[in-house]
């Protein structure tokens, strides 16, 4: 799992960043940059067996009910 994400990340730089940097879309860039950082960090955590991240599911179970309002108000569901 380790290994892949550093295989995407590279794939990811080779093929992308020139081409997100010669059209000045540095928004793009910074979310697809901080995106990779934090897949890197999961992966490299499992790597190593630690638990200094915390659990993903944790953060969506407090993030879901405001979702759910969010939605309601825009008339979506």
């Amino acid at each position: 799992m380790f290994w892949f994400s550093i295989l995407f990340m590279l794939i990811f730089v080779i093929l992308e960043i020139k081409h997100i940097w010669q059209e000045k879309m540095i928004k793009e860039l910074a979310v697809s940059l901080f995106l990779l950082l934090i897949s890197f960090a999961y992966a490299l955590e499992l790597y190593l067996n630690t638990h200094f991240l915390p659990n993903p599911n944790r953060i969506l179970f407090f993030i879901k009910p405001i979702g759910d309002i969010f939605m309601k108000i825009m008339g979506m569901k």
